[in-house]
């Protein structure tokens, strides 16, 4: 189930201890929440993160808590709270869901417990005893 934008601003005010389970967000929480969250949307993309979404409202499930976390640390200074996390782990976390490892392996073979196999094909890195 996709989460939406009020979704994300609710549980970033959440992390943050300043919106109790049981609340819902005032207007000014969710305007400002907002207008933060698409700030750090504009950002990642000016970094080269590929962050479109066909709507705004609907956003992935698997970027709704490191988005949310990351709008946390944001908001924080706002409301004069320290943040849970740091920025850049919260950037680390969406870049590894939306940037996936596409590295070309070396060209070694593995066997089934990842050890390389060393088959007279190039030159082998360790051995293994």
């Amino acid at each position: 189930m996709a989460r939406t934008r009020l979704d994300l601003i609710a549980q970033a005010h959440r992390r943050l201890g300043v919106l109790a389970a049981d609340e819902v967000p005032t207007a000014d929480m969710v305007g400002y929440g907002r207008d933060t969250l698409e700030l750090i949307l504009a950002e990642l993309v000016a970094d080269g993160v590929p962050v479109a979404f066909a709507d705004p409202d609907f956003i992935p499930d698997a970027l709704a808590l490191p988005l949310a976390a990351l709008l946390a640390v944001d908001l924080a200074p706002h409301y004069e709270v320290a943040p849970r996390d740091a920025r850049s782990r919260c950037i680390g976390r969406l870049r590894s869901i939306l940037l996936p490892d596409d590295r070309v392996r070396d060209g070694f073979p593995a066997d089934d417990y990842g050890i390389i196999v060393d088959d007279g094909t190039g030159p082998a890195y360790g051995s293994f005893f």
